[in-house]
C-alpha cells in the first residue's frame, strides 16, 4: 500500500464513524446471566460484582437527587442488571508490506436496552479489576503498535500520534475511579429519557430520533440520543464525562448547540417531553447536520 493511500486509509477509517467493527483476537464469548439481577445470587460473593451493584445504586441516587431537585419523578431500578467481563473492542487492520497490524478503535463500557429495560455493565470498567487491567493492556499494546508504525511510516506520523493520544485518553479513563459511576449515570439517563413520554406514548428517546429517522439517517438519530444523554450526564455529575476528541464529545457539542438554539437545558427537555420538546430539539439537530 502506497504512503498516500495509507494516509487516506487512516484518516478515513480511524477518524470517521465508519470504522469496521472487526473483533480482536483472544476474547471469550459471553452469555447474558439475568440471575445477576438478584442481590441474593451466589455470584454476589464476587467483590467486583458487589462493587458494581454499589456503583449502580450510588449512580441512581445521584440521578434521583438531580431529578427530584428539578421537580421530576425519580427513576426506578432497571428490570435487570447484566454483568459481563470484557466488552468487545472494535478495531481495524493496517496492512504493511511485511505484516498486518491490528489497531484497536474503541469499546462500549455499558448499554441500556430500551426494549427489555435492562442495563449491561462490564467488569472491565471497574478500576483495578483483572478485566480492567486486561482492557488497559489492549490500549497499551495499541500505543506500542502506533509507535512502531511511526518509525516505519514517517509520512503517517501525525495521524498515528493522534491515535496514540486517543489510546492514552482511554487508559486514563479506565483508571479513573469516578468514570465507572459516571457510566452508570449515563445508562440511567437513557432509562429516564425512555420513561419520559408525550401524550401519544412516544418516549423522549424516540422524539430525539424522530427528525433524522424521517430522513432515513439512523446514525444521526443515534447521535442525537447519545449527545443529549452526554449533556444530561454532565449536568447530573457536575463534570465533563466525555473524553475530548471522541465521537460522543462531538455529539454532545452538536446537541448542545441545538439546545441553546431552542433556549433550553437538559432538565428543560425532560420537563417538556410531554409537549414534544424532544421533537423540536431533533428538528434543530437535523437542520444543523
Amino acid at each position: 500500500m502506497s504512503s498516500g493511500r495509507s494516509l487516506r486509509y487512516l484518516e478515513r477509517e480511524l477518524f470517521s464513524d465508519s470504522i469496521p467493527r472487526d473483533r480482536l483476537l483472544g476474547y471469550k464469548e459471553f452469555k447474558a446471566d439475568l440471575g445477576l439481577a438478584s442481590v441474593d445470587t451466589a455470584y454476589h460473593a464476587d467483590p467486583v460484582i458487589e462493587k458494581i451493584f454499589r456503583l449502580s445504586e450510588s449512580a441512581r441516587g445521584r440521578v434521583n437527587k438531580y431529578l427530584t431537585g428539578k421537580g421530576l419523578q425519580p427513576v426506578d431500578l432497571p428490570s435487570y442488571l447484566e454483568i459481563k467481563d470484557m466488552p468487545e473492542v472494535s478495531g481495524f487492520l493496517f496492512q504493511d508490506v511485511d505484516r498486518n497490524y491490528v489497531l484497536p478503535a474503541g469499546h462500549v463500557g455499558a448499554s441500556y436496552n430500551t426494549c427489555t429495560d435492562g442495563i449491561t455493565f462490564y467488569k472491565a470498567m471497574v478500576p483495578n479489576s483483572n478485566e480492567n487491567e486486561e482492557l488497559i493492556g489492549i490500549y497499551k499494546k495499541g500505543i506500542s503498535t502506533a509507535t512502531t508504525l511511526m518509525q516505519n511510516h514517517h509520512e503517517l506520523r501525525k495521524p498515528l500520534q493522534k491515535l496514540a493520544r486517543f489510546y492514552d485518553t482511554m487508559i486514563r479513563a479506565l483508571q479513573d475511579p469516578e468514570k465507572a459511576e459516571a457510566i452508570f449515570v449515563h445508562e440511567y439517563g437513557h432509562k429516564v429519557a425512555q420513561e419520559r413520554k408525550n401524550g401519544y406514548g412516544e418516549s423522549l428517546n424516540a422524539q430525539l430520533m424522530s427528525a433524522p429517522l424521517r430522513k432515513g439517517n439512523r446514525r444521526q438519530a443515534v447521535e442525537a440520543v447519545e449527545g443529549f444523554n452526554c449533556l444530561l450526564t454532565d449536568d447530573i455529575t457536575g463534570r465533563e464525562t466525555t473524553e475530548p476528541g471522541t465521537s460522543y464529545d462531538l455529539y454532545k457539542s452538536q446537541v448542545g448547540r441545538a439546545l441553546r438554539q431552542y433556549g433550553t437545558t437538559p432538565a428543560g427537555v425532560l420537563h417538556g417531553a410531554y409537549n414534544n420538546v424532544g421533537k423540536a430539539i431533533s428538528n434543530c439537530y437535523a437542520c444543523m447536520n
